[in-house]
């Protein structure tokens, strides 16, 4: 009897042991998950950084398009037409504006951000206008073109020899981007208090027909 009490107690204590062995285990684990979690985002920090650095040594952000500016009002004012952003007509669209060049061939849409300054509009987009705009604002310039020198129709050569090489080469077009947080050359998007901006150009057989540049909504 007393050699079986010894037994038991003995196979009791050999049970606690592992069951503490097991519960160390388990609660090293999350900090090994943890750690690998970091290691990964700075790895894809490190890669996106590395891309974007290569974008901005050599490139000039867009802000205007003929004489109006992004998040300028006193611009859009000297238009001298009180330019009231339009409700959005889809759910997933800002409110926006519609310009007209003046033989309504070049549409010129201002989005409006919610919360910013009257007339203050954060994205510009200038394509072909293919179609009716009966709240558009007719101007009577005879085309639109950026402040680096981009006018629709030009092609793919040309735009680059303008903006230089992008981040990334779409399957139809080119897009640039500039991310606070992961460039040391920060002053423009911190000039403007936003953390990310980016150019979009899109091309139909080699003509660009499709330009908009300005800043992510954050």
């Amino acid at each position: 009897m007393k050699y079986l009490l010894l037994l038991l107690i003995f196979f009791h204590s050999c049970n606690d042991q592992e069951q503490q062995s097991q519960e160390i285990s388990s609660s090293e684990e999350p900090e090994k998950v943890i750690q690998h979690s970091e290691k990964q985002e700075n790895l894809d920090l490190l890669t996106i950084e590395s891309v974007v650095d290569t974008l901005i040594e050599d490139f000039e952000p867009e802000i205007a398009v003929n004489s109006i500016e992004l998040l300028h009002p006193n611009s859009v004012l000297e238009l001298g037409k009180d330019l009231k952003p339009m409700e959005r007509p889809q759910v997933s669209e800002f409110p926006h504006v519609i310009l007209l060049n003046q033989s309504r061939q070049e549409m010129l849409k201002l989005i409006f951000y919610y919360g910013s300054l009257k007339n203050a509009f954060s994205e510009f987009e200038l394509t072909v206008a293919d179609e009716e705009y009966p709240n558009a604002v007719v101007l009577e310039d005879d085309y639109f073109e950026s402040g680096r020198g981009l006018r629709l129709e030009m092609s793919e050569a040309q735009v680059k020899a303008i903006l230089g090489e992008p981040n990334v080469s779409l399957k139809d077009g080119l897009r640039y981007r500039l991310v606070d947080e992961h460039t040391d050359d920060s002053d423009f998007l911190a000039a403007y208090n936003y953390p990310s901006y980016y150019i979009d150009a899109t091309f139909v057989n080699d003509k660009l027909e499709k330009y908009r540049f300005g800043f992510d909504y954050p």
